[in-house]
């Protein structure tokens, strides 16, 4: 969903019912000579994964654009995240955890230091859900371009351990 020469980037929506996966590249950037950057919405229901995708809605010559990242219950963590369970009888069945994404922050560090904006929701769509929760968090994103990372939750934002540091001074935290 790029812009070519002139023009705002696109409006890409990822979504699953109950569980999302998006891997690989996904791009909304603006025009090379003027436009910016576009949309990118990833939602899984009870569980998202975006580990090692590579999202883009940076301008060069315009503001940057939007991810927006939507679950029930997230968890943000910097050590080894492996979301992924498998059924012993069936390994093709993907079998997430319920209402728990766990999202590394390397993962959101790489977005934020591309330019990328960020905004992390978590909505309460069944009991108990629509909660944001943070341990280790240490986000030093040493971007050159400004960026925001945004949460946003039905219920409770916490950060029990962690330290989010901006170098250069150019990422902003909107809670």
């Amino acid at each position: 969903a790029d812009a070519l020469n002139l023009g705002n980037g696109g409006k890409i929506n990822i979504e699953g019912i109950e569980s999302t996966r998006a891997y690989g590249s996904i791009s909304a950037r603006g025009g090379l000579e003027k436009g910016n950057g576009g949309l990118v919405q990833v939602t899984g229901r009870n569980y998202l994964d975006i580990t090692n995708s590579k999202i883009n809605t940076t301008a060069i010559n315009g503001l940057a654009g939007k991810i927006f990242l939507d679950s029930a219950n997230i968890f943000l963590d910097k050590k080894n995240i492996k979301n992924n369970t498998y059924n012993v009888d069936n390994a093709n069945i993907f079998k997430p955890e319920k209402n728990k994404t766990l999202l590394d922050t390397s993962t959101i560090e790489k977005q934020l230091r591309a330019g990328n904006n960020i905004t992390i929701t978590a909505t309460n769509l069944v009991e108990h859900t629509g909660n944001i929760k943070a341990d280790r968090l240490y986000l030093k994103p040493e971007n050159n371009t400004p960026a925001i990372l945004t949460f946003q939750a039905d219920n409770d934002i916490s950060f029990p351990v962690g330290d989010i540091q901006s170098i250069n001074n150019h990422l902003g935290l909107v809670l």
